[in-house]
């Protein structure tokens, strides 16, 4: 049998020309939250910022224009997409994670694009995974929509693996955002990345469309208040149940 890969999916890698003053940036932004709100999402190995867009500040302009311009020549000159304007940060949050955290695979709604840019990184720091196949999520210990058939692999090939990217410090990593990834359990502390989504600020079609604009931090609180009070939430609460007659 001839097999053949069609349709593949892009993964853009760029080398940020100025990374040193970045990291130096983001290590004191860092440390001047130390004490802000955070949402934990694996005890206390990994962690980010709450309703917090890291390059909205102005101090980050520089770095935000230089991703913004990475991210159009992904999105039309890799992707080969239309665009009317250029692309825009809409939100941006920083990982820290230790020794022993995890992130379980996902993706991310309500954006075009997304990207993920290593901080400090080195060989010890896990590297980030991409899963192919939806049907291998609860594997990977997530929960999301999969299909209703689900039939077992006993065989190992390109089409059922994940696959791990090597990148480097100072990277920045963009892939379409709702490809899966995530990354297994890290060896060592300080892995420190910034991941962010990415819109056209212009989204039209033939002859319609819209302008996008990033929430604010006034907004973003509101959001993140109301989720943490059970106000408004994505998923179902299994432990909960509505009786019907």
């Amino acid at each position: 049998m001839d097999v053949f890969s069609i349709l593949p999916t892009p993964l853009g890698v760029s080398q940020c020309p100025f990374h040193k003053d970045v990291k130096s940036l983001i290590l004191k932004e860092i440390e001047l939250r130390s004490q802000s709100p955070y949402t934990s999402q694996n005890g206390e190995n990994l962690y980010h910022f709450d309703y917090y867009s890291l390059l909205q500040q102005d101090r980050f302009k520089q770095f935000k224009s230089w991703i913004q311009e990475q991210g159009k020549t992904f999105v039309k000159d890799v992707m080969g997409h239309h665009l009317q304007d250029t692309m825009v940060v809409t939100d941006s949050w920083v990982n820290v994670c230790h020794k022993n955290g995890l992130q379980k695979t996902h993706n991310h709604n309500n954006s075009f694009i997304s990207a993920v840019y290593y901080v400090n990184y080195t060989d010890q720091h896990v590297p980030t995974y991409f899963v192919k196949n939806e049907l291998m999520i609860p594997v990977l210990g997530s929960v999301t929509n999969t299909s209703n058939m689900s039939i077992p692999f006993e065989k190992e090939t390109i089409y059922n693996q994940v696959e791990e990217v090597k990148t480097n410090e100072g990277d920045l990593v963009l892939f379409p955002s709702n490809i899966l990834h995530g990354y297994k359990t890290n060896c060592s502390d300080e892995r420190i990345t910034v991941a962010m989504n990415m819109m056209p600020n212009v989204l039209s079609g033939w002859d319609y469309g819209w302008s996008v604009q990033p929430l604010t931090d006034e907004q973003k609180l509101e959001t993140t208040s109301k989720k943490s009070n059970g106000d408004i939430w994505l998923y179902p609460d299994i432990l909960k149940t509505n009786a019907r007659n």
